[in-house]
């Protein structure tokens, strides 16, 4: 059995693009931009990038002679994946509360987008190693848009792509102030986006192994003031919540130290302008007042409002909604009781009882199991910003769930086969060391 992994140009290739459709190209639901309406749903960039991938990965994987390699967890999102048509055959004899288009937009930018990550991490290294690279490098780009719209209070060129009659702000002692909206055009998505770019820069990249020159020393502390400033930017207090805890597991399980060596001077300096610059313009005193209105705002007070209802909205929908509405049913639910803004039970709604747990079982499971250190406080991150939005929904970020399930998934099947052939490399060993004897 041979689990070495190969490298492969295209494979390279598509983890460019998928970073691509993550961190720079409008998010085709957040935004207006480049959309074609067809039969199947809304043609967009980023649709069109994740099938020219799908496109490319096929071609790859069968030039290469690639070979899918079974495994539990991929077992179970082809379940999922099965059971969400189901429902949706269900929903379409019965209350008929699914929506086509959006089963369009996960079979390609959800389900496709796994078993194509899942293939091609079990295939070959470059894809994992260009998606991360380059998704460092969209980030930046993407964070120094956000900076700049926060600080001109201005979407920018993104203007005339933003959705219609939606405004992204909150009252404060100063006035409106208005969130960035990034490339995306949604600021929950930028903050969780620019939070995940952080754990990857510095759990990457300060694994040893790695070796760089000063100028790059330089370049990653100016990439990751630009990434925490872009976070605090999007005033997404769940992103900030995701961070500390990710920032708590990496601490814990990477035993990072940031004072040690050189670090401490780095560390105290730019530690000493960053406090200084956020109380000079007053930074400090938004973000006080958008962390202490998290119990008494509006959203907080709606979104308390959905889980309390969930019970008597699936009652009166009756049994189908234990099975599920299918895709997009709980968007049909949101456009009578408001906004759901929360992943959880948006697959609820959708895929009812069974795929909530066949969905986060592999999801918990990954986060619990010995995959690398990036890829779980990621998955930390994402599983805790499921609480204040519908993640999933969006291209951009649900593209990047989907890219880091299959990854992870991957990895794990990998370190079982090797763990599986140490075995029986060590039994045949003992066994011909008892056969000489």
């Amino acid at each position: 059995m041979d689990n070495k992994l190969r490298q492969s140009k295209l494979a390279g290739l598509i983890g460019f693009l998928l970073a691509a459709v993550v961190f720079i190209v409008p998010d085709s639901k957040g935004t207006t931009f480049f959309h074609m309406s067809t039969p199947f749903g809304t043609f967009s960039t980023d649709k069109f990038l994740v099938i020219v991938s799908m496109i490319i990965g096929i071609f790859t994987l069968t030039i290469k002679n690639g070979k899918f390699k079974k495994s539990l967890f991929p077992l179970f999102i082809f379940l999922f994946v099965t059971w969400n048509l189901i429902v949706a055959l269900i929903s379409i004899l019965t209350e008929n509360a699914m929506m086509f288009n959006m089963l369009v937009f996960y079979l390609i930018m959800g389900y496709s987008v796994y078993f194509l990550s899942y293939t091609l991490s079990t295939n070959f290294s470059s894809f994992k190693d260009s998606f991360i690279k380059f998704a460092l490098l969209f980030a930046v780009i993407d964070g120094v848009v956000v900076l700049l719209q926060s600080l001109t209070q201005s979407p920018l060129f993104m203007e005339n792509y933003l959705m219609p009659d939606v405004t992204r702000g909150f009252h404060t002692p100063m006035g409106i102030i208005y969130r960035a909206w990034g490339l995306q055009g949604e600021p929950q998505e930028v903050g969780t986006l620019m939070a995940v770019a952080l754990v990857i820069l510095v759990t990457v990249y300060s694994k040893k192994g790695y070796q760089y020159n000063t100028f790059k020393k330089i370049l990653m502390w100016i990439a990751g003031i630009i990434f925490i400033s872009a976070n605090i930017a999007s005033f997404s207090r769940a992103s900030w919540i995701a961070l500390i805890l990710a920032a708590l597991f990496i601490k814990f399980s990477l035993n990072i130290k940031l004072f040690k060596g050189y670090r401490w001077v780095a560390t105290t300096v730019i530690s000493t302008i960053f406090v200084y610059l956020i109380i000079k313009l007053d930074i400090w005193m938004l973000i006080a007042e958008r962390g202490s209105s998290l119990s008494s705002s509006q959203s907080f007070s709606h979104r308390s409002n959905i889980i309390s209802s969930v019970i008597p909205i699936m009652s009166e929908y009756g049994f189908t909604s234990l099975l599920g509405l299918g895709a997009g049913g709980a968007i049909t639910i949101s456009n009578e009781y408001g906004a759901i803004d929360n992943q959880y039970i948006n697959i609820l709604f959708d895929s009812g009882v069974i795929g909530l747990i066949l969905f986060f079982s592999v999801y918990l499971k990954l986060i619990f199991s010995r995959v690398d250190s990036t890829l779980r406080a990621i998955l930390i991150i994402l599983l805790t910003s499921m609480i204040s939005y519908q993640l999933l929904t969006y291209s951009g970020v649900g593209t990047l769930v989907w890219i880091i399930l299959g990854i992870a998934s991957a990895e794990h099947s990998l370190k079982m086969r090797e763990e599986t052939q140490s075995k029986e490399n060590y039994y045949k060993i003992k066994s011909k060391s008892y056969n000489f004897t």
